[in-house]
């Protein structure tokens, strides 16, 4: 099973494509794993799926 990155129709804007989600994190070790160290699997993340995270504190 494979990630596949998606077109945007042509008659939508840049705009009205942008998704905002927060995932939030009680425990920081948990986003720690998540992470990855220097936040390595966070970058690999959003080249593999064409997207751009945040972290802020205990939220993604």
């Amino acid at each position: 099973m494979g990630i596949t990155a998606l077109t945007p129709p042509p008659n939508r804007t840049a705009a009205e494509d942008i998704v905002e989600t927060v995932l939030e994190f009680p425990d920081n070790r948990l986003l720690i794993d998540l992470c990855g160290e220097f936040d390595r699997n966070l970058a690999q993340v959003e080249h593999q799926m064409g997207v751009h995270i945040l972290r802020r504190g205990n939220r993604l």
